[in-house]
């Protein structure tokens, strides 16, 4: 074959591959944008030159998705258990970790508790952080993937109906054990044990005291039961929002202040009213004072931070005045 048939073949083999890529690179007005940056760029000549073409390009780049959650389990200041969630996107066509955030755990183990209630309540708190780094490695990592970390209403939404569905399990597994537990009873037969029939009381003799009966304190109210696991949907959305506010570049309070006003930015933030805890009597208090369990205050609306905080100490140096005994000054 002559050197000119062989030049106009590899030319023919080489155009299918230069009209794909010309057509891509319009489709997606590469040859426009970059005219427009060199344009644009020429007459500040920055001394950076590449660094300011990525700024510029970085405007057109697509906006991070989540592409995994880490849950892990970790300890917290007190030395529980307690969830660690990470959050990973895709940033610019590479994975990137963009934060993490700690849960609390819901339960907490007093100091002065039985050997078999620390026990118990420890028991309660692993099962809880491992079901809830299970849920966040498997089911919300696949659910939540391929979302906007800024798309928080989106992502709530969807935390709010997996939790809903995990509640109607819990119930639907309660049910089923409750019949059971019919059942098993109404199999057994049960003989009802001999009791003695109680002796006539003695006549109380004259002049002496008859005990009164004591108005008994009621009881604390019933704890209200925690989903097992729940710590994953708190764990996540926190997470997802502080990464929301990380890529936004903007502090997380303001973050949550643009979602609730509708991304428009707020013109004055206020501080929450702070609530302080003066009193924590426990039970082996001496005198009344076990009868009371906290007294906590909040200072006036109309009181900036700093002095509700000033008027809480001056608060709480009286009371700790009139609180002790006599001699004995107060620091």
């Amino acid at each position: 074959m002559e050197p000119g048939g062989r030049r106009q073949q590899q030319q023919r083999r080489l155009q299918g591959p230069r009209q794909e890529a010309a057509e891509y690179y319009r489709g997606h007005r590469v040859p426009q944008r970059m005219e427009e940056a060199l344009n644009a760029l020429f007459p500040q000549r920055p001394a950076d030159l590449y660094g300011e073409l990525a700024n510029y390009f970085s405007k057109f780049s697509k906006a991070p998705v989540i592409c995994k959650l880490v849950g892990r389990k970790v300890l917290d200041g007190v030395g529980q258990p307690t969830l660690e969630v990470e959050i990973y996107c895709t940033v610019k066509n590479y994975e990137k970790r963009i934060c993490s955030t700690v849960m609390s755990s819901h339960s907490q183990i007093p100091e002065n508790a039985l050997p078999e209630t620390t026990e118990a309540d420890e028991k309660e708190i692993n099962d809880s952080v491992n079901t809830a780094v299970e849920w966040v490695n498997e089911s919300l990592n696949m659910m939540l993937r391929d979302l906007k970390p800024t798309d928080q209403s989106k992502v709530d939404k969807m935390l709010g109906e997996y939790f809903t569905k995990k509640v109607e399990e819990k119930k639907e597994i309660q049910k089923q054990e409750e019949g059971e537990a019919e059942a098993t009873l109404a199999l057994t037969s049960c003989t009802p044990s001999a009791t003695a029939l109680p002796g006539e009381k003695k006549a109380a003799k004259p002049g002496k005291k008859v005990a009164v009966a004591e108005r008994m304190i009621p009881p604390a109210e019933p704890v209200e039961s925690v989903l097992c696991g729940s710590l994953a949907i708190g764990g996540t959305s926190l997470a997802i929002a502080k990464a929301g506010a990380t890529i936004s570049r903007i502090p997380l309070y303001l973050h949550i202040a643009l979602l609730k006003r509708n991304q428009n930015s707020p013109k004055e933030i206020s501080l929450p009213l702070p609530m302080v805890t003066l009193l924590n009597c426990e039970k082996f208090s001496p005198a009344k004072l076990k009868l009371v369990k906290e007294v906590m205050i909040i200072p006036a609306v109309h009181l900036s931070l700093k002095q509700g905080i000033e008027r809480v100490l001056d608060i709480q140096k009286e009371m700790m005045r009139l609180l002790e005994p006599p001699g004995k000054a107060v620091q």
